[in-house]
């Protein structure tokens, strides 16, 4: 029997909405997988009220360490704790499911003359993928000292390798996601910034929707 563990963003939700949302992650993680499955209990109810979210995240990870199959529900992509949770379950080996999108498997692949290549297997829907063609990534020194990696997405870099579900579910990341490395550049400061650095909630960098916040 697969274990399933099921991240999800909790801020801001009652017990019922975060409670529904983990029964649609079972069933979907079902139908997929084509058996019944054993749910990692992560929705802690013995934390005080002054728990930090590290104490949270801490708990999860090492509960997500004896998982099979990991789930992330609705909002998963704009919440640090879950974008944490994926990139360990990604680097890791566990097979991953996401909610509300139909993610297919994706090659990238650039030539970068005598520096060398820079290629990878991901997993995105095909929106995702779409809205990468024309933008701009960065991808640093990775080809050595002073290779400084970068340019925009072309038509045909990124190519399809499948989009049925169970062999997504099965497949394994390798290599560089180029989704990972797109400049943003925010309307508010003009300044352009990697993904970790972005607000997707509120289309701005991380910086203008903290000074947006506080000034609430």
């Amino acid at each position: 029997m697969k274990k399933l563990f099921i991240s999800q963003p909790m801020n801001g939700k009652t017990d019922e909405e975060i409670l529904n949302e983990r029964k649609i992650a079972i069933e979907k993680a079902k139908e997929i997988v084509g058996e019944e499955i054993e749910v990692i209990e992560t929705f802690y109810t013995d934390f005080t009220p002054d728990a930090k979210p590290l104490e949270y995240l801490a708990r999860s990870i090492k509960d997500l360490a004896s998982a099979d199959i990991a789930y992330f529900a609705k909002g998963w992509e704009e919440k640090r704790g879950c974008k944490i949770e994926y990139e360990c379950a990604t680097q890791y080996g566990i097979k991953t499911i996401t909610s509300g999108t139909n993610e297919c498997l994706w090659r990238f692949y650039w030539d970068c003359g005598r520096q060398g290549e820079v290629e990878g297997i991901f997993k995105a829907t095909k929106e995702e993928v779409d809205a990468a063609i024309g933008k701009e990534v960065y991808f640093g020194e990775i080809l050595g000292k002073h290779s400084e990696v970068y340019g925009e997405i072309e038509e045909g870099e990124i190519t399809l390798k499948s989009d049925d579900p169970l062999t997504v579910m099965n497949a394994i990341e390798s290599g560089y996601n180029p989704l990972n490395y797109l400049r943003y550049e925010c309307p508010v400061c003009g300044d352009t910034y990697s993904t970790d650095e972005w607000n997707f909630e509120n289309n701005m960098c991380c910086y203008c929707a903290e000074e947006k916040n506080d000034n609430k």
